[in-house]
């Protein structure tokens, strides 16, 4: 299985502690090598398993993928959300949610059904959401996580 280099020059300027976000370049060129690094695995599983694309794309999307939660995914592209964070106002709450909400976008995944929260109870249901585990699948036309609150409780 492929896997993302730690030797790359852009995956080792990426660190949890940059003092500035990320420039929109540096996000393309992260998301390109991991889509580059995830079609060869993709290639990979449909020559040794004589499949088709789609076949293999879920295969690895689901199974083979590195895991992370999606705070380390954010952290990626320069996003940093402390988990101890506690909002005090709705302003901050409506804020972090903002924030929140855009590094999920970044990535391609949509948050549905949250418009029934408060500022502050959408601050504590994203940090637990962000502590899930997910595969490492950057955006694609393939895969869209999509996360859905109806049922979530702060």
């Amino acid at each position: 299985m492929l896997q993302y280099s730690k030797s790359s020059a852009l995956l080792d300027n990426i660190t949890p502690d940059k003092e500035s976000p990320m420039k929109i370049e540096e996000i393309e060129s992260l998301f390109a090598l991991m889509t580059e690094c995830r079609t060869g695995a993709i290639s990979k599983i449909m020559t040794e398993e004589d499949c088709d694309y789609l076949t293999a794309a879920i295969k690895y999307d689901g199974s083979m993928a590195p895991t992370v939660t999606d705070r380390e995914k954010f952290k990626m592209i320069g996003f940093d959300f402390p988990a101890d964070f506690v909002p005090a106002t709705d302003d901050e709450a409506t804020l972090f949610n903002e924030r929140v909400m855009a590094a999920y976008a970044m990535w391609g995944d949509k948050v549905v059904a949250y418009e029934h929260f408060s500022p502050k109870d959408l601050s504590s249901v994203l940090q637990k959401v962000m502590q899930d585990t997910v595969r490492l699948v950057p955006p694609t036309k393939d895969c869209t996580q999509y996360i859905d609150l109806l049922n979530a409780k702060p």
